[in-house]
């Protein structure tokens, strides 16, 4: 009987996480465990006709036996400019949220993927702009930022993948 339960949770589960890769076309998947439950990143990339940008999506879901939510724990979304014609390739945050009562850990996790892919994909530079009116607030999106190893001024962020090591002239 114990193994009839478990693979009726199983299929459960397979069926849950199936039901939220049916709403992405092309896709790829990221496993993390946080407070000892599993939950995923979906990652998306939307070309820009005709250059060599993207749109970068990326969603968290908490992997579950019964679906009760199918919408996302957090989401980050940015651009990345990947253009042979750019001398510096710069990923820029758009935005970064989580659901409220959540925020323990999802932002970091995608923060952490989005640095991966941005290593990956020889950008240069990683740039955002921070809102002063964000619900977190904004000392507190400061230190969120700073301890994810950015640089932050008043209203930006920074962090440095890859050196230039050619001279860049303006």
């Amino acid at each position: 009987m114990e193994i009839n339960e478990a693979k009726r949770a199983y299929d459960s589960i397979a069926d849950n996480l199936n039901a939220i890769l049916n709403k992405y076309k092309d896709y790829n998947l990221n496993i993390y465990f946080l407070d000892n439950k599993i939950y995923y990143i979906v990652e998306t990339w939307l070309p820009d006709i005709g250059k060599n940008d993207y749109q970068l999506d990326l969603y968290t879901y908490k992997l579950e036996e019964h679906s009760f939510q199918i919408s996302p724990v957090s989401t980050l979304n940015a651009t990345i400019k990947l253009s042979h014609d750019y001398r510096i390739k710069t990923a820029y945050i758009d935005a970064l949220d989580t659901v409220k009562e959540l925020r323990k850990g999802h932002g970091t996790q995608l923060l952490k993927r989005f640095i991966t892919i941005a290593k990956n994909s020889d950008i240069n530079f990683i740039r955002g702009k921070l809102y002063r009116n964000t619900p977190i607030g904004i000392e507190d999106l400061k230190t969120f930022y700073s301890k994810n190893g950015f640089e932050v001024s008043e209203d930006r962020i920074y962090m440095l993948i890859k050196n230039v090591e050619e001279k860049i002239e303006y």
